[in-house]
Formats: structure tokens, sequence, C-alpha cells
């Protein structure tokens, strides 16, 4: 391999150099966190749980509008929790976590490539690979619980084989973070980061005829500490809630991999084309990364890592897409170990980098072009917002090619094009976020706001909004709508009046009883209201996906 100089020359040393590398790219990586208003519905479920967990106190029991809510478990509304406690209840608070843990798979994708004996070079080649993967970077910056998971299941692949080369003591410290890791992800997604790993485990061992290394995975200690992280949450919260472990394994998991009850079943060559995405800048890697890394033969008996990493691909990859239940974040741990597998297998960073910043340039120009000319013709006037977020882009790729026709070292190569991948994508995801139809509540609330006072009623008919809860900072009574929430009110029980409202007609009577009260209406719904004498004073909005009435 191509060990070129991985530094520019000047002042300072490598390693002064090197942070200020990764203080580049986090700086790229962050600048988008607080600019625009919160996607519905995910970003907005994953910004008001934790408001709601920090403005109760209740730190066991995950709510949503005020009702239980156990699709997913705690860990990262425990940490947004906090991060509101520290610095209040915001949108960059709400995406930091998510955000962070995106960003961190780059440095533990730099610590594994040099803990399996690979070169600084093809270390950063594949922190590079990653920081300008498409599906990644915007995946990376809407504050899922995807990102959180892909850290952790990553972070417990990394140490394992890392361990795999280390002498006994180390190795066994790194075990047990390898079980701390993989605790933290069922913390974060549930159980599916241990049939990820275990299937991996199992093929590996049977393509290989070798068991051995099974022995390392120090099991006694490993899953006592496994049980002491993940298990006092499952048993406070089930004591609290009786049911929850029923309804969070067989609904949640088996459920949502065996049938369509989530409505999410897509074809079995769903996840093709993202994978694709994912490595797009890149994809002239693919032909000899994969087929090289399998023909990997390590020294002596050291463990063929490569080749585990690919195992690990294909089962996520598989796995994922027999599932009944698809989205595209799914495939999210597979991406940092598979630039890992195409870096270590490239050589000429110089033409990589062109080529890279070549796709990279097409598909970001086109786009950003497309979005001005459509946000044009809907609008019948240039909107500066969007206008600037993908002229951000522009601008960046258009400084990434001056800088890359001058650079001569790794660094100076690849630099301009991650950096200008970080800022355009970003300023496509903003530019996405403000152009019409809204995707947020944010304008909606701030426009209807001075008619929502503290002992205001608020209803939501027929629709919920994620984000209207958390801009408002209050939750609403429901009405002829259960969605996602339909466990919460199975147990505060349906028939309460104050959490939920059965029909339109009932809304009707109730609402007449009404002196303060604002109802966020879905449209359609709102015409049968009125055919059956619902009245009130319709408030001055511009978002096509809810209709603000008042009584007062």
């Amino acid at each position: 391999m191509s060990d070129q100089s991985t530094f520019p020359s000047g002042e300072g040393s490598p390693r002064d150099r090197a942070w200020l590398a990764w203080l580049f790219i986090a700086f790229a990586w962050f600048a988008s966190i607080g600019t625009h208003s919160l996607f519905d519905p995910d970003e907005g479920r994953y910004a008001e749980i934790p408001r709601e967990m920090w403005a109760s106190g209740d730190w066991i029991t995950p709510t949503l509008n005020g009702l239980p809510y156990f699709e997913k478990p705690v860990l990262q509304y425990w940490a947004t929790a906090a991060i509101y406690a520290l610095t209040g209840v915001s949108e960059a608070g709400s995406r930091f976590w998510a955000f962070a843990l995106a960003f961190g798979c780059m440095p533990l994708l730099f610590w594994l490539s040099r803990g399996l004996g690979f070169s600084t070079a093809i270390a950063w080649r594949a922190v590079f690979f990653l920081a300008i993967s498409p599906f990644y970077v915007l995946i990376g910056h809407v504050n899922l619980l995807d990102q959180s998971f892909a850290f952790f299941a990553f972070a417990a692949l990394a140490t394992f084989l890392v361990a795999q080369r280390s002498e006994e003591d180390q190795a066994e410290k790194l075990m047990l973070l390898a079980w701390a890791a993989l605790a933290a992800a069922v913390l974060t997604k549930g159980i599916v980061v241990l049939v990820l790993t275990g299937a991996t485990l199992v093929v590996h061992a049977i393509v290989h005829r070798d068991a051995g290394f099974l022995k390392r995975l120090r099991f006694w200690p490993g899953g006592l500490l496994f049980l002491a992280i993940v298990a006092p949450w499952f048993w406070s919260v089930e004591t609290r809630n009786p049911g929850f472990l029923q309804f969070f394994f067989i609904h949640e998991h088996f459920a949502r991999f065996l049938t369509k009850v989530h409505r999410r079943d897509e074809p079995w060559w769903y996840f093709i084309p993202l994978v694709l995405l994912a490595a797009l800048p890149v994809i002239g890697t693919w032909r000899h990364g994969l087929a090289r890394s399998w023909r990997e033969k390590p020294e002596g008996a050291a463990f063929p890592a490569l080749r585990f990493l690919i195992f690990w691909c294909l089962v996520t990859f598989v796995f994922f897409s027999l599932s009944n239940s698809k989205l595209p974040p799914y495939i999210l741990p597979m991406i940092p170990p598979l630039m890992l597998l195409l870096a270590s297998q490239s050589e000429d960073d110089r033409k990589l980098s062109r080529h890279a910043l070549i796709l990279q340039s097409l598909l970001i120009g086109v786009l950003s072009v497309a979005m001005i000319i459509f946000d044009r013709r809907r609008d019948g006037a240039f909107d500066l917002p969007v206008f600037a977020a993908c002229g951000v882009g522009l601008v960046a790729l258009a400084f990434a090619w001056f800088s890359h026709l001058r650079g001569r070292s790794q660094h100076a190569l690849w630099m301009p094009v991650a950096l200008s991948a970080l800022f355009a994508w970003q300023g496509l995801l903003v530019a996405y976020a403000v152009l019409p139809p809204e995707r947020s509540a944010r304008a909606l609330v701030a426009t209807i706001r001075s008619e929502v006072r503290p002992t205001t009623t608020l209803y939501s008919v027929a629709q919920y909004r994620h984000s209207a809860s958390f801009y408002l900072g209050r939750s609403m009574t429901l009405v002829a709508y259960k969605g996602e929430l339909e466990e919460g009110l199975r147990r505060v029980g349906a028939a309460d009046p104050s959490r939920y409202i059965e029909t339109l007609e009932t809304f009707v009577v109730r609402w007449r009883e009404e002196r303060d009260a604002v109802a966020f209406i879905e449209p359609r719904a709102y015409d049968e209201l009125r055919a059956l004498g619902f009245e009130g004073r319709r408030l001055p909005d511009a978002d096509p996906r809810s209709v603000v009435v008042a009584r007062r």
C-alpha cells in the first residue's frame, strides 16, 4: 500500500496537525446543528420525548404527548434530557447526541484502522471516505436513534477486532468495553445488535471452521457487565408499567421483522441503491476493494479482521433486507466498516480524491440547481434561504477545486473534498427544510403562539405533529387519531377525555363547551367538522398540513 505523507509540510508536529484536521472536520460536521427547524415526525419525536422526560422528572418511563411510549429504549432520551438540563431546550440541544455519535464513528474508524495494523495514511483515507459519503452525511445530520445505535454497534465491533490482536491483559479490557458498547446499543434501539453480532460470529466460525476465538469473548465477566448496564432500566420500567417487556420484545422486535404491522415493507433490493449511494464518490474502489479484503492472509495465526468486517456488512445487509420493516437508516451500522474495507485496498490518493470530487460536484451541483428551479417555479420567486443554503454548497465546491488542484500531500488532497461534502450536503438539507411544503410546525407555532396561554386546552385533530408539542412545550388531547400513540392510549385509558376523543362528533360537542381552546386540525378533517357544525375563529397560517382554530 502507498503510505503517502499524511500531513502537509509546515510548522508544528504531525500530532498538532492531526488535531487541527479533526477540528476542521468537527467544525464542518456540526455546522448545521441549529440552523433549521425540526423535521416531522422523527426529529420532532426524538426532541419531544426527552423534553417531557426533563420537564416531568420521570427518567424511567418515556412519554410522548404525555403518554407512555415504549417503541424504543431510553439511552438517547436520557442523554438529550441531560443536555436540556445543562443548556436549555433547543433544536441544537435536541440534535447534539445524534450528531456527536455520528461524528464519533470517524475517530473510531481511525482507531480501528490503526489497531488492525494499517498505516496512518490508510486510516485517514478511511475517515475521508466516510466523510464524503452522501448517505452517511445526510443520515448523520437528522436527529434519529440510528446514529447512536451505529456508533455503539461499531464500537463493539472495533474493540472486539482490536482485542483479537492484543495481549491477554489488554484484550480482556477491550472485550469488557465491547460488552459495554453492546449494552449501550441495546439501550438505544433494542436487541437487534445482539442478532447482528451473534450471526456474524456464527458465520465467521462456520466459514473458517474455527470457534477458538469465541473463548476470548469473556462471556462471564462481559455478560455480567452487560446485564449490570441493561437490566436495571428494563426491570424498572416493567415494574412501573406491567406488560412493557411483552410489547417491547414481541411487538417492536419480532412483529416488526416478521410482519407488515408497521407498514414499512419494501422490495428485497431496497437497500442496494442506498449502499451504492453511500460509496458513490469512491465507487471505483469496489471492484478490487472487497475482493482483496476477502483474500487477506494475516500473518501467522492472526485473526482475519477484514473478512470479519465483510461478514458484518453482509449480515447487516441481508438481515434488514429480509425484514418486513425497512427504512434507509437501518443499514447505517455497515457503512463505517465498508469504508475501511475499501480504503485498506486503495493506493492512489490523488486519483481517488479527484474522481470523488468530480462525482461529488456533479451530484451536488445538479441537486442544488434543481432545488432552486423547483423553488422558483413553485413560488414565482427565489426564496433567499433556499438560494443561500444551496449557494453554500456551490461555494464550498468551488473552494474545494481551488484547494485540491494545489494539493500535494494526502490531507491537502482529501481535506477540501471532505469539507466541501460536509458543507454542501448540509446546505442541501437546510434548503430542503425551508422549501415548501412545511416539514415542521415551528413557523406555525410562532404564528399562533400569542393565542396559547398556560390554561389553554390544546387539541390535535386527526393528526399528531410531534414538533408542535416540542415548540409549544405542551401535550395535546388527541381526537380521532392514535398512530404510534395507540399503546400509550391503551395504558391510560382511551376513554379518558383529557387524553383522547374517539370521534369528530364527540369532539364537536366537547368543543362547544370550551371557553379557551386551540385545535390543530388535519385539513380534510376540518371540512368534515364544519359539516358537523364546528365553529371557531380560524387563525391565519400558511401551513398546508394543519388548520388552526381558536375558541375564546
